[in-house]
């Protein structure tokens, strides 16, 4: 059973959304990256790699030749954004560019 936020997201934003029990991803497929728009974590889950195995079925099932890269980002004005950063960071993001508040990186798959 899909929660009425994901229902929500793909009707209004046509986009996919990726549900565990510890927290969801939402995000888009382009012409040849995936864009990672949001990942969610529980509290209790979060510093255990959980947005990474998130992020990991995500390329998994969407993996194909024409998907080159992964692109996300960060709202420099969001609140604990600094968590955010270090966790794309290190799931191996690159920075790329910037565009007012907002932080975009990229990682070549």
């Amino acid at each position: 059973m899909s929660s009425l936020y994901k229902q929500y997201i793909e009707e209004r934003e046509s986009k996919t959304v990726l549900e565990e029990s510890y927290g969801f991803v939402i995000y888009e497929i382009k012409q040849d990256y995936i864009y990672i728009q949001d990942v969610y974590i529980l509290p209790d889950f979060r510093g255990g790699r959980k947005a990474a195995q998130l992020v990991d079925k995500v390329l998994a099932d969407n993996k194909t030749e024409d998907i080159k890269k992964l692109i996300t980002s960060t709202d420099l004005n969001a609140k604990n954004v600094e968590h955010s950063i270090l966790a794309i960071i290190r799931y191996g993001f690159k920075p790329y560019m910037n565009e007012e508040s907002m932080t975009y990186y990229v990682k070549e798959i």
